[in-house]
């Protein structure tokens, strides 16, 4: 399937488009201060010549998208999309975004939406980073992407889509570790491997492994409760934050055909409340009940998927 290098995503704060010959003035004062570029291979690219070379060429790549900001329409930035068939990879690159918004909200949905739209395409997303870019670094590593070499005299970050398969024996002593971390619930393994061993004898239930490249990161399931099918998943503690529950739970649903589909989050958890909101999932209601793990009463938001 060819790629499609300029589609329109749209999330909860920010728009990507196609790139316009008219955005230049706009894109071109959001560029404009020099703490942008500072560790930059140009740090002149603020400067108005430099900008509308950097500009031109996002123009003639078709894959260059605009981020428009959805609170009131101003552009904070660009970046762009590059297809290498040989490889069969995207590379996601060439961005810049105003210095409001590093490090915060608008920069990870901006990750997620371009990875989401990749990984339809290719089994792997790329980076390019100048070596000395230290905070475009830690950026792209925060996502899971792992050092790869070199390329274009920068350094090359891989990301691998995720991969579903049956959950094995091999797989429980690392999601013990995990539900003993102290940001999750605590467990004895007596516990654990007697709730693992009731799950994985029933045939109604699906649980399969998440993976990318060849590493266990979580796990996701469906399962049946007073004739309500529902779907749960868990995710490393060391890989929150990394948009893989998002991805787990798309692809997921398209194994998962039963309709309506529930989900359940504690109230408190509002990232894993996100993922849900994401695919489509609508909150009905609310429900208080024991948590064994916690050893205490905890309130669930109980969510809907009817599509």
């Amino acid at each position: 399937m060819t790629p499609d290098l300029q589609p329109t995503l749209t999330g909860e704060l920010i728009e990507l488009r196609p790139l316009q010959a008219d955005d230049f003035d706009a894109l071109q004062q959001a560029a404009g201060d020099p703490l942008i570029w500072e560790q930059h291979p140009e740090p002149d690219r603020w400067t108005p010549a430099k900008f509308r070379a950097y500009f031109d060429d996002h123009l003639a790549s078709g894959g260059a998208l605009v981020v428009v900001e959805r609170s009131g329409g101003a552009l904070i930035g660009v970046s762009r999309y590059v297809f290498d068939a040989e490889r069969d990879e995207i590379e996601i690159g060439w961005t810049f975004l105003v210095r409001r918004v590093w490090g915060g909200a608008v920069n990870r949905e901006l990750k997620r939406l371009m990875l989401a739209h990749a990984f339809r395409f290719v089994p792997r997303v790329v980076f390019l980073v100048a070596a000395d870019n230290l905070r475009s670094r830690r950026a792209v590593e925060k996502l899971g992407a792992r050092e790869a070499g070199e390329r274009r005299s920068g350094v090359v970050y891989e990301l691998d889509r995720i991969s579903l398969r049956p959950l094995g024996d091999g797989d429980l002593d690392a999601l013990f570790e995990w539900e003993r971390d102290p940001r999750a619930d605590p467990s004895d393994r007596a516990a654990f491997d007697a709730h693992y061993e009731r799950v994985r004898a029933d045939p109604s239930n699906t649980l399969l492994a998440i993976e990318r490249g060849g590493e266990l990161v979580g796990t996701i399931a469906s399962f049946t409760v007073e004739g309500d099918r529902e779907v749960s998943y868990w995710i490393a503690p060391a890989r929150w934050g990394q948009g893989l529950a998002t991805q787990a739970l798309q692809q997921f649903l398209e194994q998962e055909s039963t309709r309506p589909l529930f989900g359940r989050v504690a109230g408190h958890n509002c990232a894993s409340a996100k993922v849900l909101e994401r695919a489509g999932f609508v909150e009905v209601g609310t429900e208080t009940s024991f948590a064994p793990g916690l050893g205490a009463d905890v309130l669930e938001r109980i969510y809907r998927l009817d599509r």
